[in-house]
């Protein structure tokens, strides 16, 4: 069963933010600046000589609190903050960490009442949108650098992330991405080395999800197994990994991948040679890469789910359910896993089963458009016409510019006899892709089915200058 391509995006966020009732006036870049920097802050790590260890920034979130990138302190004894005006601050500990976003949130000792803090947004960002960052690259403090949100990624074990054009340099990890309103909407993760160009931020939402407890001294925070540790060169190699995976450049990703690990290969350098290798439909070896990822991190769901995800490319689909079945034991619910494992059980015929993976998939991310049209293809093969129409609305409201998908939901409509449905569908999906013959054939039929002969052989005559056989089918069904 063909798997159709998903753009992730939905459309209430889209109507969101196209239509909100009183959008707010973007604030001037000088004025952004100038009411933010106060709030931005180097953050230097010192380690057990006092030494500096390593540079970043940070921001305040309330009084007492600023929130910085977790690699900044990784191996650090002890540390301080440093405002725009040169005052400095000893970090008394960490309060909050999540190792997976890369995010510390630090306790500051004696910090004046009067300090602005950040606002932090909680919303949905748009690629396009203006975006200004301020941080200490090079150990330059309250540097300015503004630019757009370029791409919205998802990175295997690093998750969403903002892709940035804003000029980002060492020094700059920790930094906020401001908005035109000059409220946080990131925090700079990452600087790849092919180009300015390549620069990643954590979305605020992470940021929100912290949670603050005890505070934690620096040194037991570096003596946690779960603290970064890598050295420049590691560093550089991972870098150049994820900026040939970026690029779709898979052959070089899986290089860099093998280059990062060296002698020493981790479970997620393992699971990411695999993915690339799966890019490359090279899937015996990816394979025996995503084997070695399950023999290093038995406990990992993700390697898993790439062997089971090979293992359909294999069409060695009691393979497949097996790797997956363990994917759903170590991670139950997780929507991708659920997702694949409709799609073994559909290509064993097990119709059944397949239409209750898609099911769970969809309630863990019922805004995929995935899920939706799969479980109406489910639904289609076991003759539910009417769950089938029920289930590619939901994926046209998904995605509603997918021709194919408004071409399956016609082709479900006319199985039911609802012609209206039919026609108003092979409309959309021509107006999408107007050579698109096989959506002119299903407009045909339906004007056939509603008794409108006319407009059955306005579409015949569209239909011989793009597919003359379906032209001809369509005329002997308008005069049989």
């Amino acid at each position: 069963m063909q798997i159709l391509t998903c753009l992730f995006l939905t459309l209430s966020s889209v109507l969101g933010a196209l239509f909100s009732e009183e959008p707010s006036r973007p604030i001037e870049l000088p004025d952004i600046v100038a009411a933010s920097k106060p709030g931005v802050v180097a953050v230097i790590a010192y380690d057990e000589r006092g030494d500096i260890l390593s540079q970043g920034s940070g921001f305040f979130v309330s009084n007492e609190a600023v929130v910085t990138s977790l690699h900044v302190l990784s191996g650090a004894k002890k540390g301080l903050i440093r405002l725009a005006n040169g005052t400095e601050f000893s970090i008394e500990g960490v309060v909050a960490d999540d190792v997976h976003a890369d995010l510390a949130m630090l306790s500051i000792n004696g910090v004046p009442k009067d300090v602005m803090p950040l606002h932090v947004a909680d919303r949905v960002v748009r690629e396009g949108e203006r975006v200004i960052v301020i941080g200490s690259p090079m150990g330059l403090e309250s540097s300015v650098s503004d630019g757009v949100i370029a791409a919205l990624r998802r990175l295997p074990e690093f998750g969403d992330l903002i892709q940035l054009t804003a000029a980002v340099s060492a020094g700059s990890s920790g930094s906020p991405v401001l908005d035109s309103q000059g409220q946080v909407i990131g925090v700079v993760r990452s600087q790849f080395t092919d180009g300015q160009a390549l620069n990643f931020a954590v979305p605020a939402s992470e940021i929100l999800k912290l949670s603050p407890g005890p505070v934690r001294s620096l040194p037991l925070l570096a003596a946690s197994p779960d603290a970064p540790k890598l050295s420049d060169s590691e560093r550089e190699a991972w870098g150049e990994a994820w900026n040939a995976w970026i690029r779709k450049d898979f052959r070089a990703a899986a290089t860099w991948f093998r280059k990062a690990a060296g002698d020493d290969p981790t479970a997620l350098s393992a699971f990411m040679v695999g993915e690339c290798l799966g890019e490359l439909q090279q899937w015996n070896e990816a394979v025996e890469a995503y084997r070695l990822a399950i023999e290093m991190d038995p406990k990992s769901a993700l390697p898993y789910l790439g062997l089971g995800k090979a293992y359909i490319a294999l069409r060695r689909f009691d393979d497949a359910l097996a790797a997956l079945k363990v994917a759903l034991r170590i991670k139950p619910g997780a929507a991708e896993v659920l997702l694949n494992l409709g799609i073994a059980y559909d290509e064993l015929g097990q119709f059944d089963h397949a239409i209750t993976a898609y099911k769970d998939s969809i309630r863990g991310e019922p805004n995929s458009y995935k899920g939706h049209s799969l479980l109406g293809l489910a639904y289609a093969t076991r003759e539910r016409w009417q769950d089938a129409v029920n289930a590619y609305r939901l994926a046209v409201r998904c995605e509603p510019k997918n021709y194919e998908l408004l071409y399956l939901l016609s082709m479900a409509c006319m199985h039911i006899k609802d012609w209206d449905c039919a026609i108003e569908a092979s409309k959309a999906a021509i107006a999408i892709k107007p050579d698109l013959a096989k959506a002119h054939m299903a407009l045909g039929i339906a004007y056939v089915g509603r008794g409108d002969r006319g407009a059955a052989l306005d579409e015949y005559k569209k239909l011989k200058e793009l597919h003359s056989e379906d032209a001809e089918r369509l005329f002997k069904l308008i005069y049989p």
